[in-house]
C-alpha cells in the first residue's frame, strides 16, 4: 500500500548458479498501469474476491463434530464459522513439496480455537496434520501435530491471537526438520521442532473449531530456500 515497509514480489524465471540477475524498479508515475498478476508470480494465490469460494483452489469440509459450520466469502476476505466441538474449514485442492512458505492476513473474531495447518490427507483432516493456531478462546498460542488423532504439543503459551479491525500478515516456513511462525516479519515461536511432516507435499488446510469464527484475507504459497 506504498508504505515505507511494502513488500514487492516478483517472479524471476531463473538465477544462474553463482551469478546474478539485475531488477530494475520504476516509480513517481501516478498514471502507470497496475499490471499486479499475483497467480502468476505465486504458486498459489486467492485474494478471497467475490462471493462464493473459489472450488478449483479449494474444497470446503467438515472434519470432526456434527455441529453447524459455513464457509461465507464476502468483501475480499473468506469467514469460517464452527459450532459447538466442530471442527471445519477449507484445504487446497493441490498439495505443495516441502519445504515451501504460506503467507497470508487473518483476524481471529470469536470462540476457541482457530489454526493454520498443513496435512497429507487429500480433503483435509483432524486427525493427522501440523498447525500453528490459537486456543482456549484465542488466548494461547500453540504449535502442534496430530498422527492418528493423538495430538502434541511442540510450544503452547499465553499469547492473545490477532483480533479486531484489522487483518494481520503472518507467515509459515514449512521445512523437512522445522516451521516457524511469524506475524508482521516477528517470529513467535522459539521451539521450531516438526517430526510429522519430512517430505513428500502437504495441502494448506485453513480451520476453526468449537465456536469459533475467524476470516483469512488472502493467502500465498512459495517456494522456500535458505538464504
Amino acid at each position: 500500500k506504498n508504505m515505507w515497509n511494502t513488500k514487492v514480489y516478483v517472479k524471476v524465471p531463473s538465477i544462474p548458479a553463482n551469478g546474478t540477475v539485475t531488477l530494475y524498479l520504476f516509480y513517481g508515475n501516478p498514471s502507470a498501469t497496475d499490471v499486479s498478476d499475483a497467480s502468476a508470480v505465486f504458486d498459489f494465490f486467492d485474494d478471497f474476491s467475490g462471493t462464493t469460494l473459489d472450488e478449483t483452489k479449494w474444497t470446503a469440509a467438515k472434519w470432526f463434530g456434527s455441529g453447524t459450520w459455513s464457509v461465507v466469502v464476502n468483501d475480499g476476505y473468506v469467514e469460517i464459522s464452527t459450532g459447538s466441538g466442530t471442527r471445519a474449514g477449507i484445504v487446497s485442492n493441490v498439495a505443495f513439496p516441502l519445504p515451501f512458505i504460506v503467507e497470508g492476513k487473518f483476524v481471529y473474531v470469536s470462540g476457541d480455537h482457530v489454526w493454520n495447518s498443513i496435512t497429507q490427507t487429500t480433503g483435509g483432516s483432524h486427525s493427522d496434520l501440523v498447525e500453528h493456531g490459537y486456543d482456549s478462546s484465542g488466548t494461547y498460542y500453540t504449535y502442534r501435530k496430530a498422527s492418528g488423532g493423538s495430538y502434541s504439543n511442540y510450544q503452547r503459551f499465553a499469547r492473545y491471537a490477532p483480533r479486531g479491525s484489522i487483518f494481520t500478515r503472518f507467515a509459515i516456513e514449512w521445512l523437512t526438520n522445522a516451521s516457524r511462525y511469524y506475524e508482521w516479519n516477528i517470529q513467535v515461536n522459539s521451539n521450531t521442532n516438526q517430526d510429522r511432516y519430512t517430505s513428500g507435499s502437504c495441502y494448506i488446510q485453513l480451520s476453526t473449531y468449537n465456536n469459533g469464527i475467524s476470516r483469512w484475507d488472502w493467502i500465498a504459497v512459495r517456494k522456500y530456500t535458505a538464504t
